[in-house]
């Protein structure tokens, strides 16, 4: 369920208020590293074609040109060429090196520039903290001379001075050390029940090597990683490797890499917005919501899962009940999408819905597969109700019962009208080629 869209008015007063910095700074690095996991993927299929192609062209070469000896016996050989022939393959072998070199150097970046976007999120948010709470920094030992004061047109200008060199001293520090420095700023525990530190670690350590030795393994990154439980046996890690190896970014690191960094900025963001600022909880509470929603659209039901679960831990007595709802249906949808229905079933055994709006009811029966029950909600809820014809439409919950004969069914009888997916128009330019209207996007009929 969408978390701006409670099937019923919003009951919260955030609505309307300016975005918090705190938040900001969050929504800001999600889109930075979203916008990477979106273009991974593509980047990586135009380098492995490249690859291939570079691959494919030398081999051919070498089937028509080459004379290759010794590859029978051991499976290992070589290929030699006339002089002429010489000539014209080194500028294919040289293509092939190159690309073979961007296949392992392109993922390397990606993580890197993740880890980088981490560090600048970091940046802003204790600047975004330390400005609403000077406090935080007042045991400061910054000290400006008087020369040095003379120099600022402002007591505000020395002020944020004072401030940015205080965010330095902690971005300029491993991350072990700034979770350190931020315990004792803000005097709160932030590593009890974080089970993605020992994750959190290694890729910090594992990037670090990218930078500086192209992945080959130190003996400072196997000491670091051990005295943070470093579990190498994981599948993502792939055992624990020798001094010197070469560690690469394989496709699922680079997934994996992003969902630790993503978990551990919501997760030290919501603890440190709610503990400097509890009269922010409603709305920490629907930036979780809308957090934990769009890892549901993307489909990304692992991190869903991860997100929601954090939500259930961050929800006081107080949060709205709207709130509430919303957190524990999307979790349990999460848990089911992943192919988990044992736990999909124990949430919702802890939901009480006795009280509650219509569409939490059809939400419940539609995680249960009783699309009948469902139907005689949406007939409730009719036309005009709390869920509107592109909610249907695009909610992930309803992606299975949309599907359904019982859902099409319903659907005519309670619009009049056929359920239609989206619809882009095209049109055909005068050589025959389609083209999308991509500007006129639309439904086959207007939306309520």
């Amino acid at each position: 369920m969408n978390g701006n869209n409670s099937g019923k008015p919003r009951e919260d007063s955030a609505v309307g208020e300016p975005e918090s910095p705190i938040q900001k700074a969050l929504d800001e690095f999600v889109i930075e590293i979203d916008g990477l996991a979106a273009t991974f993927p593509a980047t990586m299929i135009v380098t492995e074609s490249m690859r291939k192609t570079a691959h494919e062209t030398a081999c051919a070469f070498v089937d028509k040109f080459g004379s290759v000896s010794g590859e029978a016996e051991n499976g290992e050989g070589s290929v030699s060429f006339s002089v002429a022939d010489a000539s014209s393959f080194l500028p294919q072998l040289k293509q092939l090196e190159k690309v073979e070199s961007a296949s392992r150097i392109i993922p390397q970046t990606f993580v890197i520039a993740m880890v980088c976007q981490y560090d600048a999120f970091l940046s802003r948010l204790l600047k975004a903290f330390f400005i609403e709470r000077p406090e935080l920094v007042s045991s400061s030992e910054k000290k400006l001379t008087f020369r040095e004061i003379c120099e600022f047109e402002s007591i505000e200008n020395a002020r944020d001075h004072i401030l940015e060199k205080e965010v330095e001293s902690i971005i300029r520090e491993s991350n072990e050390k700034r979770f350190s420095r931020m315990m004792e700023v803000f005097s709160i525990k932030l590593r009890e029940d974080l089970p993605v530190w020992p994750y959190f670690i290694e890729l910090s350590e594992r990037r670090n090597l990218f930078v500086h030795t192209g992945g080959a393994v130190s003996s400072q990154y196997l000491q670091v990683c051990d005295a943070n439980g470093v579990d190498f046996s994981a599948d993502v890690l792939g055992g624990r490797p020798d001094l010197g190896q070469t560690l690469t970014a394989s496709k699922s690191y680079f997934r994996h890499s992003y969902r630790v960094l993503f978990e551990i900025a919501v997760k030290l963001t919501h603890v440190l917005w709610r503990k400097q600022f509890p009269g922010d909880r409603e709305k920490a509470d629907t930036s979780l919501t809308d957090i934990g929603y769009q890892a549901l659209v993307f489909g990304d039901y692992p991190l869903a899962c991860t997100i929601h679960d954090f939500a259930v831990r961050m929800l006081k007595k107080e949060s709205l009940e709207g709130t509430r709802l919303r957190i524990m249906l999307n979790r349990a949808q999460a848990y089911k999408w992943r192919g988990d229905l044992e736990t999909m079933n124990k949430i919702l055994s802890d939901v009480d819905t006795t009280a509650a709006a219509d569409v939490y009811k059809m939400v419940v029966a539609v995680l249960k597969d009783d699309f009948e029950k469902a139907c005689k909600y949406m007939k409730r809820i009719g036309a005009n109700g709390d869920v509107k014809k592109s909610e249907y439409r695009d909610w992930p919950v309803y992606k299975e019962f949309r599907e359904s004969k019982e859902f099409l069914e319903c659907y005519k009888e309670v619009f009049d009208e056929e359920f239609s997916k989206l619809v882009v128009p095209i049109k055909v330019d005068n050589i025959g080629k389609r083209q999308l209207i991509v500007d006129s996007v639309k439904l086959s009929r207007s939306d309520d």
